[in-house]
């Protein structure tokens, strides 16, 4: 088995280079995939995903100029950021990477100011009902991939009822779900013999290459099929909200402000 070394150091100087290279400022940068799901192998990548704000004269051009940054510092660490006009966009539409994004447990970079501010606005933003359906459209792709054959990947079970469960907590709770697995499964799901069949896949992911498969488990295949009915029929009765673009308008601006400004 291979185990992926990287470091915190490494991956602020590939920030800070990119920093330079393109003349933003980078105000967020976490964790996302599997090591900020809690359930990652020794050979998981590192994916590091970020929100940069350029300075406020950029914003101020009749072309369209790129909003998104990718970059492959090694076979086992990518970066990839989106701008904060772009962010913000994303998060009136309640975007799930977004959202997840700014609730991963693994950060990097973390604006003092302006962060907490931003998680602070997901109230007046987030519609349930699109959340809900971005997590259960997620889910049903991985599923209709995997619940044939006598074999299913271990990454391929948890991702799939990872989705689930963040579906069934935004139904119920009308809030982003908790982006680490451990809480989720604890909080998420009550019937104790599935919550164990869950820890059992995570620990054996965890002992094991990304790429391994095991049989599959009848219980969880039935439990997932019934929940994909009832939750489809449940996120359908949930009010289409729209988000309150004028608090997220003042932000942006703000955030402008607050970085720039004096320099």
């Amino acid at each position: 088995m291979t185990t992926i070394q990287t470091n915190r150091g490494e991956i602020l100087d590939q920030l800070r280079a990119l920093e330079r290279q393109h003349g933003f400022r980078v105000l967020f940068a976490c964790e996302s995939g599997s090591r900020a799901w809690g359930f990652a192998s020794d050979d998981s990548d590192y994916d590091v995903r970020f929100i940069y704000v350029h300075r406020p004269e950029w914003y101020l051009s009749v072309r369209q100029l790129p909003d998104s940054v990718t970059f492959f510092a090694s076979d086992t660490l990518d970066l990839a950021g989106w701008d904060l006009r772009k962010a913000l966009g994303l998060f009136g539409r309640s975007n799930g990477a977004l959202l997840e994004w700014l609730h991963s447990p693994i950060r990097y970079v973390e604006h003092p100011d302006l962060m907490p501010l931003w998680r602070a606005l997901v109230p007046d933003v987030l519609n349930p009902r699109a959340l809900a359906a971005h997590y259960l459209g997620m889910a049903w792709k991985l599923w209709l991939v995997a619940r044939d054959g006598e074999a299913v990947s271990t990454k391929k079970y948890l991702y799939i009822l990872r989705t689930v469960l963040a579906a069934r907590w935004v139904i119920s709770r009308k809030s982003p779900p908790p982006v680490a697995f451990a809480r989720l499964l604890e909080e998420a799901l009550n019937e104790d013999d599935l919550r164990g069949r869950c820890r059992a896949l995570v620990a054996a992911k965890a002992a094991a290459q990304e790429s391994s498969a095991g049989a599959r488990d009848h219980v969880l295949d039935q439990w997932l099929t019934a929940q994909f009915q009832a939750l489809r029929i449940l996120n359908a009765d949930l009010p289409n909200l729209s988000a309150d673009h004028e608090v997220i308008d003042t932000f942006f601006r703000h955030a402008l402000e607050d970085v720039w400004s004096g320099i």
